[in-house]
């Protein structure tokens, strides 16, 4: 899939997220350098994913990605989206001309009709 996108897109992921989505962006030299502190590579906007926030991103508080991953529920935190957030970062994603990528591999567990 990350093909189709060429080696010059900005990609979004959640943080912490499934590792594949950071991983093939760099196997496919989407990314710059790798922060040795951080551990995090240029190129990526990486989007924290916390307690404070539900586990689910700020995506309009950062920086536009031309390509934006979201697995939910996560992994590996398990937190799932509400079909509100999903919604707005849907909204979001149009109005910046952002693609969203969306992982619900995990989708058959949840039980909540709102989510």
């Amino acid at each position: 899939l990350q093909q189709m996108f060429g080696s010059k897109v900005v990609s979004a992921v959640q943080d912490p997220s499934y590792p594949v989505y950071v991983d093939t962006s760099v196997m496919l030299g989407q990314t710059g350098e790798q922060d040795p502190e951080t551990m995090q590579y240029e190129n990526i906007v990486y989007m924290p994913c916390t307690a404070e926030n539900g586990f689910f991103p700020d995506y309009a508080s950062l920086p536009r990605a031309d390509v934006v991953y979201l697995c939910s529920p996560n992994n590996p935190t398990g937190a799932a989206a509400t079909t509100e957030q999903l919604e707005g970062l849907i909204k979001l994603c149009k109005e910046r001309g952002s693609i969203l990528v969306f992982d619900a591999a995990y989708a058959p567990f949840i039980r909540n009709p709102d989510v």
